[in-house]
């Protein structure tokens, strides 16, 4: 049982690292009110998240991560010019 918590929490923690990684390329794409502090949040938070999960954070490809662990959030509009580059 303790070892599908496990499981649950870093599929949590993956799922979540995408979301940070959409909101990071959306908030910089769209350079809005404070759009730097909220770029500074957003990479706190992958920064800490991939400590979390042992990922090299300078080595992370914000696009493939969203298109790997959030598959919903990639088929959005926003996706469109770069869809075809991403592995």
């Amino acid at each position: 049982m303790e070892k599908k918590t496990r499981e649950t929490t870093r599929a949590r923690c993956y799922n979540f690292l995408a979301m940070n990684c959409d909101g990071l390329l959306k908030t910089k794409a769209s350079k809005m009110f404070n759009w730097k502090e909220a770029c500074n949040m957003y990479e706190t938070r992958i920064f800490l998240l991939c400590e979390v999960l042992k990922i090299d954070s300078s080595q992370l490809n914000y696009y493939g991560t969203v298109k790997k662990y959030r598959p919903d959030l990639f088929e959005q509009d926003f996706y469109n010019d770069v869809r075809k580059y991403v592995k």
